[in-house]
């Protein structure tokens, strides 16, 4: 009986030992949005596989003035701030992973529809004046940090699914779905990058 009871007890001790050196793939999805909601972008990048690419770059990819761009990150880290989730589920299968995210965020593309309309209506005066497309930018940008100082955002909610894979002890996102960089971006990445891209084309 004893012998029978110190081989559980060792099985016992075997597989907590087993748990303790995994890292489940929940908590490296809870590690990584909550990097999202804190804008931290290492904390971020620390639960992505390196092929993954810089999670920051992507986010820089948005055009526009460095003033511009400062001014919208500000603006996004504190949008993020409001942003709350919940993991729905997790499924592990061997070494691969499944997550399932519900997130409920600030959606900042009602400012975007009103540069684009303030945008569009000064452009087309302007354009009989011969104004370059330097001036055009800076017009945009103008009218994009007075819009992103007074316009109201609205809210949104999305539901994010996740590929991991298990690199030994840890659990690591292959890649950043794009809908998370929209969450990540309160819907901002997206109307940028179409906005900008048409008022360059005008330009």
């Amino acid at each position: 009986m004893k012998k029978i009871l110190s081989v559980f007890l060792a099985a016992l001790m075997l597989l907590t030992l087993c748990a303790c050196g995994t890292q489940k793939a929940e908590k490296t999805m809870r590690t990584f949005c909550d990097g999202m909601k804190e804008y931290d972008f290492e904390k971020m990048q620390a639960c992505l596989i390196p092929s993954a690419g810089s999670l920051q770059a992507k986010i820089g990819e948005m055009e526009g003035g460095e003033e511009a761009s400062a001014l919208l990150f500000d603006k996004m880290k504190e949008w993020a701030a409001k942003m709350t989730y919940e993991i729905v589920s997790v499924r592990e299968e061997g070494d691969h992973a499944t997550a399932e995210v519900k997130y409920y965020y600030v959606d900042a593309s009602p400012i975007l529809q009103g540069v684009l309309g303030e945008y569009l209506g000064q452009a087309f005066a302007s354009a009989f004046n011969g104004t370059s497309e330097e001036d055009l930018r800076a017009m945009a940008e103008q009218i994009l940090n007075d819009r992103i100082e007074t316009a109201e955002t609205g809210s949104a909610e999305i539901t994010v699914v996740y590929n991991l894979i298990n690199s030994g002890k840890e659990w690591k996102i292959t890649e950043v779905p794009k809908d998370s960089l929209q969450v990540l971006t309160a819907n901002f990445l997206k109307s940028v990058t179409d906005f900008t891209s048409l008022f360059g084309n005008i330009g």
